[in-house]
């Protein structure tokens, strides 16, 4: 009962949580100008997006991220065509990446796999009419 002890905890793993946003925007960056001297930049410039993203209130941080990331790794002088390949390429990346633990989390759930199930069944939770 040491209410100390969880706050470290929490802390901790937002750290790590934060590290590895910027690891994976350093390493796209990375990856798509194939300079390491924007690594640094492109990891910061991502923990920034991301942030604005989640300001920006709208699903995925859509044109929040995206702007502030345009916006910041342009005036560190990354070339504007890798910018938009690193923000095309976190996107799919995103997307992917929910689409592999939506479907099993979807049929394991019982709301099935494709949308217009899904939306049934989500219509049937919210208007309390489960089914079992």
């Amino acid at each position: 009962h040491r209410p100390w002890r969880r706050l470290a905890w929490a802390g901790s793993i937002l750290l790590f949580d934060v590290g590895l946003y910027w690891l994976r925007h350093a390493l796209l960056v990375l990856l798509v100008t194939g300079e390491p001297k924007w690594a640094v930049v492109g990891g910061g410039a991502g923990l920034i997006a991301t942030l604005a993203g989640i300001i920006s209130g709208l699903p995925m941080g859509l044109l929040g991220y995206d702007a502030t990331l345009l916006a910041l790794l342009g005036a560190a002088g990354v070339p504007f065509g890798d910018i938009i390949s690193i923000i095309t390429l976190n996107r799919s990346l995103n997307i992917a990446m929910a689409i592999m633990l939506g479907i099993p989390a979807g049929i394991r759930l019982g709301i099935g796999t494709g949308l217009i199930g899904i939306l049934r069944r989500l219509k049937e939770i919210g208007s309390g009419n489960e089914r079992p």
